[in-house]
């Protein structure tokens, strides 16, 4: 039985669960990072839990986290309301394919409708069709016209 609850970033359970899950999406073939440093945890976890725009849900199996959502509160100039990125949203693998995913994803929909969100934005890997065929089942499609993302590391 799943169920869909807010990241406490101040809560040392929250802080384990989060850390444990993300791992296991930088080392999966579509997160393709390294190990975090115990540094690099301690730093993520001090900015996660004092950045009020960012929000982050759990997929729960028997109440263990098994996937998470973290998304960035934003505001949409062109639509005049509050919108989200979804900036990672990783299923632990033992629970994939199983509607863990669909699961998660529908219930972020719901709190950020709920929220008066206006707009709902993610990124995609191109060679991840399990997400992008998930991200099609809930009306997400490619921007148009077709928009460019650029990176460059600080």
């Amino acid at each position: 039985m799943s169920n869909f609850r807010k990241i406490d970033f101040n809560n040392s359970k929250d802080q384990i669960d989060f850390l444990s899950l993300l791992e296991g999406y930088m080392l999966d073939p579509m997160g393709g990072l390294p190990v975090l440093t115990k540094e690099k945890k301690s730093r993520i976890l001090a900015d996660l839990s004092s950045m009020l725009h960012i929000k982050g849900f759990f997929s729960c199996h028997c109440s263990e986290p098994i996937g998470f959502i973290l998304a960035f509160e934003v505001y949409s100039t062109f639509l005049g309301g509050k919108a989200y990125n979804i900036h990672d949203f990783y299923i632990h693998p033992d629970y994939r394919r199983l509607g863990n995913g669909s699961y998660l994803f529908e219930h972020f929909l719901i709190w950020a409708k709920d929220q008066d969100a206006v707009k709902i934005s993610l990124e995609v890997r191109k060679d991840n069709l399990y997400a992008q065929k998930l991200y099609h089942k809930f009306g997400f499609d490619k921007t148009n016209p077709e928009m460019l993302f650029y990176v460059k590391t600080a």
